[in-house]
């Protein structure tokens, strides 16, 4: 057994650091500063697979989408499906009782909430 780990950034998924960085203005991830700098292909792979999921348009910069998906506190996979299934029943819910409730809070989680202003007052 080594008598260190190796630190967390160079042992796991990078989409989440690259987005985060991203959203705080970083445009050159591969060459922020990191304390323990992760490998350079996983860096790239991470961008790769925020644009996969539309988070980065093909410049590099940050979507409207992979704005949302930044401020929920999951890892952009699953901020994707979320934000994603969240559209289609915001699209398709009954606008009565609990789907109102739960229709406002989806408005407000994903940040539309001028586009969904008049599901609130049915709280």
């Amino acid at each position: 057994m080594e008598e260190f780990d190796l630190p967390e950034i160079q042992r796991t998924s990078l989409t989440s650091v690259a987005l985060t960085l991203k959203t705080l203005g970083v445009d050159n991830v591969l060459d922020f500063p990191y304390l323990d700098p992760p490998d350079e292909r996983r860096l790239l792979e991470a961008l790769k697979q925020l644009y996969y999921f539309d988070a980065l348009d093909r410049e590099g910069r940050v979507t409207a989408l992979g704005k949302q998906m930044g401020r929920l506190p999951l890892t952009p996979s699953l901020s994707r499906v979320l934000l994603g299934e969240a559209r289609r029943v915001l699209r398709c819910a009954p606008t009565s009782g609990l789907h109102a409730v739960c229709r406002a809070d989806l408005c407000s989680a994903i940040g539309q909430g001028e586009a969904c202003a008049g599901h609130r007052g049915s709280r």
